[in-house]
């Protein structure tokens, strides 16, 4: 049958278009998922076990590279202060936060005005009742351990009209490794998991779209940590290591890609089980991840 003409060719519709978007970014986030699954998590998992200095009789069992036994006293001893005193030298006290006018240049001294003060303040009381601090040692822990570095999520909170500082977990968040800065990345994506009565009460006020799937609670998807993330592939479903009984009570969780399209600038939400589209609208705010590299870690 001959080829038809492409001036003939019928176009796709609005709904075609749609289900081939979202077809496409499915199969990027499990490609990409996939990719590190299968090579740089094991290194990752590796370091970490090197910084803890924990039992090294389980990285055979995870396929880790193993060390020679005269080599682990000395990994245990020095590795983990050096990684803590670089730690804590770039990530110090919760720092604390002047307004100053901006009209006024660069080194001028904190505004006296009422307004600027009672901002200030804001800021500082915010800083230290969420843990500012830790988030930003918490990041700097992981630049230094892991190559995929250390990456925070700022988000606005309108409840309290502030701002929230979240450490994320560096396997559970990806970025387009195609781009040299934040700024040209095309896609950012994150792996989450929410309570099922949290998304429950999302479906319930429409936030997400009804799902065609009967959606059911699981235990805490494993392939969230890095010890289950470095075992063989068939071993990181979720729940795969809990007995049966144990997967009963532990059915709280309902695993998601949150996905930053930044080329359109679509932020749209996967059900991690079976792709389907439950959440899926304009950006609401800029990008709210910031990343920090230094090198390829201590491996």
């Amino acid at each position: 049958m001959a080829d038809i003409p492409l001036a003939l060719a019928p176009m796709a519709s609005d709904e075609e278009r749609e289900a081939h978007y979202h077809k496409r970014r499915m199969a990027q986030i499990l490609a990409v998922v996939h990719a590190y699954t299968s090579r740089a998590a094991l290194n990752d998992a590796r370091n970490l076990r090197l910084v803890r200095g924990e039992t090294w009789a389980k990285d055979m069992a995870l396929g880790l590279p193993s060390f020679a036994e005269e080599d682990r006293p000395v990994a245990q001893d020095e590795i983990f202060p050096i990684i803590d005193t670089l730690k804590c030298a770039m990530a110090q006290k919760t720092p604390h936060v002047d307004v100053t006018d901006p009209r006024a240049g660069a080194g001028a001294s904190p505004s006296a005005d009422a307004t600027a003060k009672a901002s200030a303040a804001h800021l500082n009381w915010n800083a230290d009742e969420d843990r500012y601090g830790t988030a930003v040692q918490q990041v700097c822990f992981n630049a230094l351990v892991f190559d995929k570095g250390g990456c925070l999520k700022v988000t606005p909170d309108p409840m309290r009209g502030v701002a929230t500082w979240r450490s994320k977990l560096p396997w559970n968040v990806f970025v387009d490794a195609n781009a040299d800065r934040i700024e040209d990345v095309a896609w950012v994506f994150e792996r989450c998991a929410v309570t099922y009565k949290e998304f429950n009460q999302r479906l319930a006020s429409g936030v997400y779209r009804p799902t065609k799937a009967v959606v059911r609670p699981d235990a805490y998807p494993l392939a969230t940590k890095i010890e289950d993330i470095a075992k063989p592939e068939a071993a990181q479903q979720v729940g795969a290591s809990y007995s049966d009984a144990e997967r009963k009570f532990l059915a709280e969780y309902v695993c998601i890609y949150e996905y930053w399209d930044c080329v359109d600038r679509r932020l749209v939400q996967y059900l991690a089980a079976t792709g389907e589209v439950i959440f899926d609208v304009p950006w609401p705010y800029d990008l709210p991840y910031y990343f920090l590299w230094f090198h390829d870690a201590i491996g």
